[in-house]
């Protein structure tokens, strides 16, 4: 029939009740509808063409393209949004690795993981490739500017390890450069810094300097004593827990007044507990800005729970629940819902993607720190490296659900941002395939944010 009528190809359905959500997941557009609107809908879609349209319902469906013609090709709808992001490398961050060396015995970590077996040598950065690497990035964001269509608004520089203040001096000494460099016009005035840190090192001298130069200290933090140790434990020392150590530092940090985050890793371990861990830290430990990372797969820890990314779907949603009545940011769970009520388009869920560069210790330049033990996506740079010209991060900066045709059915296509490259190729071998267990955090998030927008508008 000329004219016909049909669902887009990128409609899809979320049922509850006797109500159906029907869903654009391009536009992220959602009409609810009963189950008799829904048999009416289809029934009329059968044998209907746009000539026969005149009530406000069915307008409502074509306005939003949750209904097109049945010749429609939506292709093009999907070419809109890939070119619409990024497709080529934009430096804004950089990853300074100080140190391979860490004082913790973490089971889970992804760091010592990405090395196949014991470290040939221990490895801490000297003052001279510290600067050297943060000139050269300054070099890097600057070209950012002039060569992307998408612009850098917040550059950052993130110290990282090991355990980064294992090389307090170096760290001392880069910071400082750095205060010069955005004084000079270097580097921009609103280049922000980052610390990820096991918290066991800090000093008051630490957490003062960190306070003077408005340094965000994130601190590795499972929970409370019984969760937190259960993983993070000391390096030779028989098992021994490292959370007073921990806490020890955090209160430091408050106590002169410095930019705190907690950094927990979502494990088999916390997971079925983290609503009450998240209110554990915001009244227990005393700290409101909180991030949450789930499990990576490496080549000496793999999750072996198969309901894993099931448990930590559901318990975020729980954290993102508190975290809304008391007024928290949680920054993982932020970035979906912004992506679903602003209409945004979430097209990376990983810096790697073409926004970053990883210094490790010894010089070698690469585009993620999961590879820091292999080596692989690094690279020995010379004085003329340049990552916009590079393989390596022109291919990652391709690297989302928008130019991955496996994803292109899927619900959660605008508002998932494809997970992890490292745990996509670590378990499948390839970063341009699926990450699974990301996915289905993605979906299950959709679903609820669907229901809660249901709930909240009836």
């Amino acid at each position: 029939m000329k004219d016909a009528l049909r669902f887009s190809d990128f409609v899809h359905f979320f049922e509850r009740c006797g109500v159906t959500a029907i869903f654009h997941a391009l536009s992220r557009e959602v009409v609810f509808v009963n189950e008799v609107d829904l048999a009416d809908i289809r029934n009329r879609l059968s044998h209907a063409s746009f000539a026969d349209i005149n009530d406000e319902k069915m307008d409502c469906l074509i306005q939003k393209k949750l209904v097109v013609s049945g010749d429609a090709d939506e292709k093009e709808n999907l070419e809109v949004l890939q070119k619409s992001i990024l497709q080529h490398p934009c430096i804004d961050t950089l990853y300074l690795l100080l140190t391979n060396s860490c004082n913790f015995a973490c089971t889970y970590c992804f760091f010592e993981g990405s090395y196949s077996g014991p470290k040939e040598k221990i490895m801490n950065m000297t003052k001279e490739m510290a600067i050297t690497a943060v000139r050269q990035f300054a070099g890097f964001f600057k070209k950012a500017c002039e060569y992307s269509d998408f612009y850098p608004y917040e550059p950052s520089i993130v110290f990282y390890g090991g355990e980064p203040f294992i090389n307090v001096d170096i760290f001392f000494a880069t910071v400082e450069e750095v205060a010069v460099l955005k004084e000079s016009g270097i580097l921009p005035k609103n280049l922000v810094m980052n610390i990820n840190t096991n918290g066991s090192l800090i000093t008051r001298e630490i957490a003062v300097f960190c306070a003077k130069h408005n340094i965000e200290v994130d601190v590795s933090l499972d929970g409370y004593q019984s969760v937190h140790d259960a993983c993070r434990v000391w390096r030779g020392g028989n098992n021994k827990g490292t959370f007073a150590d921990v806490m020890r530092g955090v209160t430091i940090l408050k106590e002169v007044g410095a930019k705190t985050c907690i950094s927990c890793t979502v494990s088999e371990k916390n997971v079925e507990e983290l609503p009450a861990i998240f209110n554990w830290f915001l009244d227990g430990a005393g700290v409101n800005n909180i991030g949450f990372n789930p499990l990576l797969n490496s080549h000496q820890y793999k999750i072996t729970d198969p309901n894993y990314p099931s448990k930590v779907a559901q318990a975020m949603i729980e954290c993102f629940k508190i975290a809304r009545e008391r007024g928290i940011y949680e920054a993982r769970m932020m970035r979906k819902v912004k992506a679903f009520v602003d209409g945004t388009i979430y097209d990376r869920d990983c810096c790697g993607c073409g926004k970053q560069v990883v210094i490790l210790p010894n010089g070698k330049i690469g585009v993620c720190h999961a590879y820091s033990g292999t080596g692989e996506f690094f690279v020995s740079p010379d004085s003329d490296f340049d990552p916009f010209e590079h393989l390596f991060w022109k291919e990652w900066s391709r690297r989302s659900p928008l130019n991955m045709p496996k994803c292109y059915g899927c619900e959660a296509l605008t508002i998932c941002g494809g997970g992890c490259p490292h745990n996509a190729e670590m378990n499948k071998g390839s970063i341009w395939e699926i990450d699974e267990s990301f996915c289905v955090h993605a979906k299950e998030t959709l679903n609820w944010l669907i229901w809660d927008l249901y709930e909240q508008t009836k």
